[in-house]
Formats: C-alpha cells, sequence, structure tokens
C-alpha cells in the first residue's frame, strides 16, 4: 500500500469516527454533516424516510435568533398543536363518518402540517418581548393569533390555566385573506373551540383584543 493511499485510507476512517463541534453553526448542515454526537453517523435522519428535506439547511438555524440556544420549545409547541390538530380530525372522520385512515398517512399529514407551520412562522419579523400575563384565579386564559401568507392564512389559539399550563391547543389553515378578516377569523374560531369546552370562566386576548 503506497503512503498516499495509506493516507487516504485513515483520513476516510477518521472522518467516520469524528464530527463537528458547534460553533456559530453556519457552515454545518443538518442533514448532510457529522455534527451530532448522540445520532448514529453523527448526523440526523428524517422521522418520515419518505419526506424531502432541506440539504442545506443549516445548524445556526436551530438555534434562538441572537443567541446559541437551541430553539425547542417553539418546535414542541407548533409539533403538539400540528399533532392535536391532526389526531382530532382523524378521530371525529373515524366518529361521524366511517372514515379511518391508515396510520402512515396520518403521521405523514402531522409532519406535513408541523413543516407548513414551521414555514409560515419563520417568515415573521421577530417578535417583540412580549410578558404572558396569567389569569386570575381558576379562571382559564386563551391567546390567539393569525399568520396571513399569499396561498393561505394560519389560526392558532393556546388555553392555559393560572399555572401557565398548556390545556389545549388549536389549529386551522384557512384560505389567505386580508388582515383585518384573518383577525376576526381567529377570534372566531377560538370563541367556537372554547365553548365545546363547556368551562365558564375564560379570558380571550390577542393582538387586537
Amino acid at each position: 500500500m503506497s503512503s498516499e493511499t495509506g493516507g487516504k485510507t485513515t483520513n476516510s476512517l477518521l472522518r467516520q469516527g469524528c464530527c463537528f463541534q458547534i460553533s456559530s453553526g453556519s457552515e454545518v448542515r443538518v442533514w448532510l454533516d457529522q455534527w451530532l454526537p448522540n445520532a448514529e453517523l453523527f448526523f440526523p435522519s428524517p422521522r418520515d424516510s419518505t419526506a424531502s428535506v432541506d440539504v442545506e439547511f443549516k445548524v445556526q438555524e436551530l438555534f434562538i435568533p441572537g443567541s446559541r440556544a437551541w430553539d425547542e420549545i417553539d418546535d414542541l409547541v407548533r409539533y403538539g398543536a400540528s399533532l392535536m390538530d391532526v389526531i382530532w380530525l382523524a378521530r371525529n372522520q373515524a366518529l361521524h363518518h366511517g372514515k379511518r385512515e391508515v396510520i402512515g398517512t396520518t403521521i405523514r399529514r402531522i409532519h406535513w402540517l408541523y413543516f407548513e407551520h414551521s414555514e409560515a412562522w419563520a417568515a415573521v419579523a421577530p417578535p417583540k418581548k412580549v410578558v404572558w400575563l396569567p389569569p386570575c384565579g381558576n379562571r382559564w386564559k386563551i391567546n390567539f393569533d393569525v399568520a396571513i401568507r399569499s396561498t393561505c392564512s394560519f389560526l392558532a389559539a393556546v388555553c392555559r390555566d393560572a399555572s401557565d399550563s398548556i390545556l389545549f391547543a388549536w389549529t386551522k389553515r384557512i384560505p389567505p385573506s386580508t388582515p383585518l378578516v384573518g383577525e376576526a377569523n381567529v377570534v372566531l374560531f377560538a370563541v367556537r373551540e372554547t365553548c365545546l369546552l363547556g368551562y365558564p370562566l375564560v379570558d380571550f386576548k390577542g393582538d387586537n383584543l
């Protein structure tokens, strides 16, 4: 074996056992580069092997803007809301219309809805720092908002109690509209979903309410 060939083999073996140490993450690709110490071969794989991914998606984009803290909480809330929305719809379809969906299709719809919501919220300008004020006593508080895009609008509402525990979360995709109509739709959406709970002590809070 020549020294050149031996050097190439050694480098190849070293690459298989090494991964990037993340600094800014601006040059490391999430899906193609070796950077995740606890993952097999040091890079993650999509939960859905048939899903398309952005191969140029950088680790930097997983951080909360302006810091090196992982942006996990927002992702968890978005994924949880997408999960509950799809499962609740599937439940209603089975219960009221006798339509049972293949579990693989349900999982793909959860992933796709989460991806759509993430794309929509990523396009929103950096928000102002807002302090959430809890409701009084045993009241619940419903916060709601709408994200308006050129092809559709996303409605979202979250119900929390005085201890800041999330009790319920709802999302809905509707046709695109003006900001005024979007705000009216999300108010109506939040009120309708809350009425189904049958709990009388509820406060509502949105950008314009």
